[in-house]
């Protein structure tokens, strides 16, 4: 009987240690892939935050193309104001494409929750818990 307890216990022992290093290593594993995760999101609110600043330099052109349009609506030359009306009209529909594609970027990169780590995180725990369930 002392043998049986013994083994009993050094068996689980054993298993106790193989499922610390099971923990340890899909603790790991998540925590790798929770760094990527952030990793890529945070490119690519870089990404949006560059566009939003160039549809900010769109919005400047834009600008000096409407005072451009207002100088020659006073030098009464109709077809040179009109045109600088359409370039100044131009300008801002780009600015506001790219601010608007800018502003989609930085919705998709936020916030910076790694989703799918957090899913792995909680299937590790529910694999657990079935181990255990089934082990008792």
């Amino acid at each position: 009987m002392a043998t049986t307890n013994g083994s009993r216990s050094g068996s689980l022992l054993r298993t106790a240690s193989i499922i610390g290093f099971g923990v340890r290593t899909l603790v790991r594993k998540d925590i790798e892939l929770a760094k990527r995760e952030i990793s890529e999101k945070v490119k690519r609110a870089g990404v949006g935050i560059g566009m939003l600043v160039a549809a900010g330099i769109l919005a400047l052109c834009a600008l000096g193309a409407f005072t451009a349009a207002a100088i020659l609506a006073l030098a009464i030359v109709l077809p040179a104001w009109a045109s600088a009306l359409i370039v100044g009209g131009v300008w801002v529909l780009f600015a506001l494409i790219v601010g608007l594609m800018g502003k989609g970027n930085l919705k998709k990169a936020t916030p910076p929750i790694p989703k799918g780590a957090a899913e792995a995180v909680k299937d590790d725990a529910r694999y657990l818990t079935g181990q255990l369930k089934r082990g008792k």
